[in-house]
């Protein structure tokens, strides 16, 4: 299968798991016409052959979901299955995760969330989505259906280098590679680096092996700290909040910390009461909390950008120029707005 011009038949596995081989991110994801049939996948993965890569295998990282759609289809020619059923009987099923899967409809109904987004047709908040994020096509990169109990039973098993209660998805030195520095990925902190599918780094000196993820109305995060014997999992049923925080408030609790109180969004706050207000108030209300108690908020220029970001898919243009316009007013010696 030719793909990504003449350049693809240097791109390797590990290239592929590590990010690190060239290929664009998948822009479109057909959320809204979602394909459920078994050819799915392939039949994505013989569709992009037209698209070229950005630089030469193996040169930089640069995070590709194309390239795990690969992957999967490899998965499937190797192991004569589908992804899904491949997936469910040699990684799901060993951790006992009886209630996971890639392919929606064997998901029980009863157990899945409704998608949330923001919107202000009710006010500035959460609005159930009119898509939901499926399409087989992309079930390697994206459509894991699970819970925070099933994944703590993953994250137990990586912690324990790959043994589950008696049952194992991997050897112990597997890891060894796995968790092995492959590539800086320019984002700091505790995902610096990346390792075969695994996101590293260190949080308060404490080695990190994290992956988090984002879909139309849903966010994750799984973070691991293998030497301290500490998992966290997060996961929540809309797109516009982000999970960083929670998780790090949740890891210092873990790590023996004191926490008084997690900190609020800023920009969240201050978007909220332009809305329910006007922007006069709302930049009053910005200058009030920023003599008094911005110690106490999250202060983020570029969220300010995700929430115009945001109003603009939902087709609030003009919302968006709003916000855009008070966030210059907030911060206007900023390059990023």
């Amino acid at each position: 299968m030719i793909i990504f011009g003449d350049r693809y038949k240097k791109i390797t596995i590990r290239q592929l798991l590590t990010h690190v081989s060239g290929m664009p991110d998948e822009e479109d994801y057909e959320w809204n016409k979602p394909q459920y049939n078994e050819d799915a996948l392939e039949r994505y993965v013989r569709s992009i052959s037209g698209r070229e890569l950005m630089w030469k295998p193996g040169e930089k990282f640069a995070y590709s979901n194309i390239a795990y759609e690969i992957l999967g289809n490899v998965i499937e020619k190797v192991s004569g299955m589908s992804f899904e059923k491949y997936m469910k009987e040699n990684i799901l099923n060993v951790v006992q995760m009886k209630e996971s899967n890639f392919f929606k409809p064997l998901v029980s109904k009863e157990l899945l969330t409704s998608p949330h987004v923001l919107d202000i047709k009710n006010g500035y908040g959460a609005t159930v989505s009119e898509v939901f994020p499926y399409n087989r096509a992309h079930g390697p990169s994206s459509t894991l259906y699970s819970n925070v109990v099933e994944m703590c039973n993953y994250a137990i098993a990586n912690m324990k280098v790959g043994k589950f209660k008696g049952n194992k998805i991997l050897e112990a030195h597997s890891y060894l590679e796995l968790w092995r520095k492959y590539a800086l990925t320019g984002w700091g902190g505790y995902t610096s680096e990346i390792g075969l599918a695994w996101f590293l780094g260190e949080y308060k000196e404490n080695k990190v092996r994290s992956h988090s993820g984002m879909d139309t109305g849903f966010r994750s995060n799984l973070i691991i700290l293998p030497e301290r014997g500490i998992a966290v999992v997060v996961m929540i049923n809309s797109d516009y909040i982000g999970t960083k925080v929670l998780c790090e408030s949740i890891l210092d609790i873990l790590l023996g910390e004191e926490v008084e109180y997690i900190k609020r969004s800023l920009a969240s706050h201050i978007v909220r009461t332009m809305f329910n207000n006007n922007s006069e108030i709302a930049l009053q209300e910005y200058y009030t909390i920023k003599e008094n108690s911005i110690e106490k908020y999250l202060v983020y220029e570029d969220e300010f950008n995700a929430i115009a970001y945001n109003l603009l898919e939902r087709k609030r243009i003009k919302e968006a120029i709003d916000v855009l316009n008070l966030s210059i007013k907030i911060f206007p010696g900023s390059a990023s707005l």
